[in-house]
């Protein structure tokens, strides 16, 4: 439990500084393209680093005094395995584990529920579709609807019967047409799944939005390299600024990102393609943070001299009686401490035990 708690920490922890990094430095870079897949990498990158597993170079000078052994701890050890009784170990459960057993439950539940909510979503639209007037325009499937606002959904689109046949509507789907060629739908739903099954995280919603509004800037880009008339199409997109209908997987028009795109499209400069290398510096620094350590077995302390104590207490005669601790005879000194056969409290045999 305390593991999955871990890794959704580290989850977040990478998501918050990826979207720190896009935030302030690729945000209004003009390089729509790139910001798509930045976004889209910056999602499954965080969800792979944490399982990286990188190998710990470590020393053995730096192990701490708690992983070395302890005489004593040893001397219990070669009490046990003197005994052919075969012991079993027994995971302990407290309270808190059927808390937290109980919290994930819960979390797994709304999760539940939201892919639920998206699929019944993705039939809202399959239901649209079957209702709408269909028509063939060019090799595109254009469904006329009694809808506020158009909207592209993978290889359909949407117009309200009110747009046909207006001065704008060449413009609109040439805006809807840039949607299904460059698949932003694709990249809606995969948002929408996660968000769905990892609801708790608020950097997902961000990461979406951002998402949403490069979705935006691309096809508002291309469209006026086309038209080659800014200003048009800055009039046709404060004319669906009233419009209200909008679902979670698809393509709008309008949305809520009006102002940013204008002020997008009257910004002439765009940032450099090198900057995005800066990229690089930073996820080396995530992976080398985030991923899991290792600790080589080569470097592992004391393991033969461990064996090769437990080894000498077993082939030593029944009157022998250990030192508490490692004292060599040299240095005169000789502590011990009485043992005598008692009941072992949980073998149920006699054992040579410290009084």
């Amino acid at each position: 439990m305390n593991l999955i708690i871990f890794y959704f920490l580290k989850v977040i922890a990478i998501q918050a500084i990826l979207y720190l990094i896009y935030v302030t430095a690729f945000h209004k870079s003009g390089r729509h393209a790139i910001n798509r897949i930045y976004v889209i990498l910056a999602l499954v990158l965080s969800f792979i680093i944490p399982l990286i597993s990188l190998p710990n170079f470590q020393s053995q000078d730096q192990y701490s005094d708690s992983e070395k052994p302890v005489w004593h701890e040893i001397a219990a050890m070669a009490e046990f395995s003197g005994s052919n009784t075969e012991l079993i170990p027994v995971e302990r459960l407290n309270q808190s584990d059927f808390t937290l057993a109980y919290i994930i439950l819960g979390l797994a539940f709304i999760s539940f529920f939201l892919l639920m909510k998206l699929l019944y979503s993705h039939l809202q639209l399959l239901t649209l579709k079957k209702q709408s007037e269909k028509i063939l325009i060019n090799g595109d499937s254009i469904y006329c609807s009694n809808i506020d606002s158009p909207f592209s959904y993978f290889t359909a689109i949407f117009i309200p019967k009110s747009l046909f046949g207006s001065s704008s509507f060449d413009t609109i789907m040439q805006h809807e047409r840039v949607h299904v060629r460059n698949k932003h739908s694709v990249d809606r739903v995969f948002t929408e799944i996660i968000i769905s099954i990892f609801w708790f995280n608020p950097f997902h919603y961000l990461f979406r939005n951002r998402l949403i509004e490069t979705h935006e800037f691309q096809a508002d880009e291309e469209v006026i390299k086309i038209q080659n008339d800014p200003i048009s199409y800055q009039e046709i997109l404060y004319q669906q600024i009233n419009s209200q209908y909008a679902v979670a997987t698809a393509n709008h028009f309008k949305l809520n990102t009006i102002k940013t795109r204008i002020k997008m499209i009257n910004k002439n400069q765009k940032l450099s393609k090198w900057h995005y290398l800066l990229i690089l510096p930073a996820l080396l620094f995530l992976t080398f943070s985030f991923a899991n350590k290792e600790k080589s077995t080569s470097d592992a302390p004391l393991k033969s001299d461990v064996s090769g104590v437990i080894e000498e207490i077993l082939s030593s005669p029944d009157n022998f009686t250990p030192s508490i601790f490692p004292l060599k005879d040299a240095e005169g000194v000789k502590l011990t401490s009485g043992f005598s056969l008692k009941m072992h409290p949980i073998l149920k045999i006699k054992k040579c035990m410290r009084v």
